[in-house]
């Protein structure tokens, strides 16, 4: 198995590189909001509408093409953790769509996707839009924000106690693009039903 880690970088606003997890407070957009008032001061972060996170395959992927194991190998994508919403592209076409912060993914890649420069692209979407399932009748009361038990994530991302309600959407953990070789050949050879499956004659 081969395990390639990714760089990413993330489009709205300003354009800056992150690591993966993502922690925008580190790259210099916001200040840590846990300190003082800046709870409040950044409740726009989750009233956008998509946080988009990007980066270049092509070094991997050309290391691919020019191998000689291209068609011998099977390609994923692996991510440790996607908050809630969240749609993934290898280019411009969606492999993936997410709903669960509290699972893991592991998404094959169409061979036919290997074959020219791709970017992996990553849209958080706010689940503001689209919390999963709305309730006739509220079961809870609408604390910070309405309808968040109907909601795949951690619910002190909403506010606990004195904690602060940030919401937060999209990667967290680590992502992986590995390359699994394919599977041994399986072969059937007909004749002497006594051959155990080792070659040996059975008793």
């Amino acid at each position: 198995m081969v395990a390639q880690q990714f760089q990413w970088q993330r489009p709205n606003r300003s354009t800056l590189s992150i690591a993966r997890p993502s922690r925008p407070a580190s790259g210099g957009v916001i200040q840590d909001p846990a300190v003082g008032f800046n709870e409040g001061l950044y409740r726009w972060i989750i009233h956008e509408p998509s946080w988009t996170y990007t980066t270049n395959l092509e070094p991997i992927l050309s290391q691919i093409r020019n191998g000689a194991r291209k068609n011998r190998e099977s390609h994923w994508l692996h991510f440790a953790g996607l908050d809630m919403l969240t749609e993934v592209y290898v280019g411009d076409e969606l492999i993936r769509t997410t709903h669960n912060a509290h699972m893991w993914h592991t998404i094959r890649i169409p061979s036919h996707l290997l074959d020219d420069p791709k970017q992996d692209r990553q849209t958080a979407r706010s689940w503001l839009s689209k919390p999963g399932q709305k309730p006739k009748r509220s079961r809870t009361s609408d604390y910070e924000y309405p309808n968040r038990i109907f909601v795949r994530k951690q619910q002190s991302d909403f506010g606990w106690d004195w904690g602060p309600a940030l919401v937060p959407v999209g990667p967290h953990k680590q992502a992986y693009f590995i390359a699994l070789p394919a599977p041994a050949a399986v072969q059937t050879v007909k004749g002497d039903e006594s051959l155990t499956l080792a070659g040996a004659k059975s008793r």
